[in-house]
């Protein structure tokens, strides 16, 4: 990577136990191996698209029409 981006392309990001952080992990990346203790690592993703991780049909009931039909049609039934 650093033949292609340069030495100072890579971020690693470092913190205390309990201590968290945001990225967009979209592109090149790579988790180094625990050295001291094991790591807790959460992962989540928003999207207005259906994606690999999502149901092929919507699987949830939108009672009265309470949540907005488009925003969560990956996931509310009409």
């Amino acid at each position: 990577m650093e033949a292609t981006c340069g030495a100072s392309a890579p971020v690693v990001p470092t913190g205390r136990a309990g201590d968290c952080f945001l990225a967009d992990n979209v592109g090149m990346h790579k988790a180094l191996q625990p050295t001291r203790s094991d790591r807790l690592i959460f992962v989540t993703e928003y999207t207005l698209l259906r994606n690999r991780f999502g149901p092929l049909e919507p699987v949830l009931p939108n009672p009265g029409g309470r949540y907005a039909p488009y925003i969560d049609r990956v996931y509310l039934r009409s």
